[in-house]
């Protein structure tokens, strides 16, 4: 379904910017 990888994609996204957050050394 669309929504389901909405969700999806959105998460992925979430998830990528905390882990940049997490090991860029700011």
């Amino acid at each position: 379904m669309i929504v389901l990888w909405y969700s999806m994609h959105l998460v992925v996204h979430l998830v990528s910017q905390k882990c940049e957050r997490h090991w860029l050394p700011v």
